[in-house]
C-alpha cells in the first residue's frame, strides 16, 4: 500500500489547487473537528485532497526525486549520488541466509539509504564497480519504511547502471521547526530549546556495523563476534517555553553535546556544561506506553547561538 506523509499530501494539494499551505491545513483541522477527531491527520488531509478533486496516485512517473518516494511504490527508477558505502554483511533468518549491502544514496532533494539484496548487485560492490561519490542509476527498486524512514529496496529484478550524468547531492534534511506543546505521535520534525534538566550518561557496548547492542561475549546478533564500540546514552530534558520534552540521543550526536568524551563519564562536568544549552535537535517523536508520554529520538543535532534564540 502508497503511504503519503502529511506534508507530501499538503504539497501535492498546494501544487494542484493553488491553495496557500496555512488555509489547507485550516481546512484538515476543521475536517479532523468535524469528524470528532477521530482520524488523523493524515487521514483528514486524504479527505480534503478528495473535496478537492486532487489525485494523490494518479499519473505516478517511473523516475523519482529522493523527496517524492513513498513507501509502496515498485518498479521505480532514480538517479542518485553514491554519498557512503557501509559493506556487506551475511544474515540469517526464519531459515533463509545471505548477503545484504547498504549504502546511502541521495540527490539535490533527498537522501535515504538502499538496500542491495541480490548477490549480482553486491558483487558490483565487491568489485568496486560502484564507488562513492558515482551517480548510478537505480532501475526496477521498490521502497519501504523502516523505522519512520523511507528506503530503496533492491532485489533479484533491480538494476544498478553507471551514468556520466551529474547528479548534485548537497543536501541536508529541511524540517519545519515546531513548538513542543505541538509535537505530534511518529512526527519527523525539528525542535529548539534550551536543556533545563540532565541525566547521568549510560554507556553499552554495540556492534560497530548496526549498532546494537551485543551480549555478554561481545556478540552482535547480526554479525557475529566482533569488537564492540562503547556507546553512550544520554537523556536530557528540552524547554522551548511552550513545553518540555525528554531528549534521547546515542552515539555522535551524545558526543556532540560536549567537548569530550571525558565530559560524558564525568556526571559533575557534564551536568555543568550541558545545562543551560540552546540546541536545535532534529529526530522523531515517539510515544513511551510506560511513562504514558511523548519523547524526542534524537537524529541530529547542533547548538544555537543565544542571541539568535533571543531574535527569533
Amino acid at each position: 500500500m502508497l503511504k503519503l506523509s502529511y506534508e507530501q499530501i499538503l504539497e501535492k494539494v498546494q501544487i494542484s489547487t493553488g491553495k496557500p499551505k496555512s488555509e489547507i491545513e485550516l481546512l484538515v483541522e476543521k475536517k479532523q473537528k468535524q469528524l470528532s477527531d477521530l482520524i488523523s491527520k493524515e487521514g483528514a488531509a486524504h479527505i480534503i485532497a478528495n473535496e478537492l478533486n486532487v489525485r494523490l496516485f494518479d499519473n505516478l512517473q517511473k523516475r523519482y526525486k529522493i523527496k517524492d518516494l513513498i513507501s509502496g511504490m515498485n518498479s521505480i527508477e532514480v538517479m542518485v549520488n553514491v554519498s557512503q558505502i557501509y559493506g556487506i554483511r551475511e544474515y540469517s533468518k526464519n531459515g533463509r541466509e545471505g548477503r545484504v549491502a547498504n549504502i546511502m544514496v541521495g540527490d539535490e532533494t533527498g537522501a535515504c539509504r538502499a538496500v542491495l539484496w541480490d548477490n549480482n548487485l553486491i558483487s558490483k560492490l565487491e568489485k568496486k564497480e560502484i564507488s562513492e561519490n558515482q551517480t548510478i542509476l537505480v532501475k526496477n527498486a521498490y521502497i519501504r519504511e523502516n523505522n519512520g524512514f523511507k528506503e530503496i529496496h533492491l532485489g533479484a529484478r533491480a538494476e544498478i547502471e553507471k551514468t556520466d550524468e551529474i547528479v548534485e547531492f548537497n543536501y541536508q534534511r529541511q524540517t519545519e521547526t515546531k513548538k513542543i506543546a505541538s509535537l505530534n505521535e511518529k512526527e519527523f520534525t525539528s525542535i529548539e530549546g534550551t536543556v533545563v534538566q540532565v541525566f547521568e550518561p549510560r554507556f553499552y557496548n554495540a556492534c560497530p556495523e548496526c549498532r546494537k547492542k551485543v551480549n555478554e561475549e561481545n556478540k552482535c546478533e547480526t554479525h557475529g563476534s566482533i569488537i564492540s564500540k562503547e556507546t553512550p546514552i544520554v537523556n536530557i530534558y528540552l524547554d522551548d517555553g511552550t513545553e518540555n520534552i525528554r531528549l534521547v540521543l546515542f552515539n555522535e550526536n551524545a558526543n556532540k553535546l560536549v567537548n569530550s568524551i571525558e565530559t560524558l563519564k564525568n556526571p559533575d562536568d557534564f551536568r555543568d556544561e550541558v545545562l543551560g544549552k540552546q540546541i536545535r535537535a532534529t529526530g522523531k517523536v515517539v510515544r513511551n506506553d510506560m511513562f504514558d508520554r511523548n519523547e524526542f529520538m534524537v537524529n541530529s543535532l547542533e547548538e544555537l547561538n543565544p542571541e539568535e534564540m533571543i531574535s527569533k
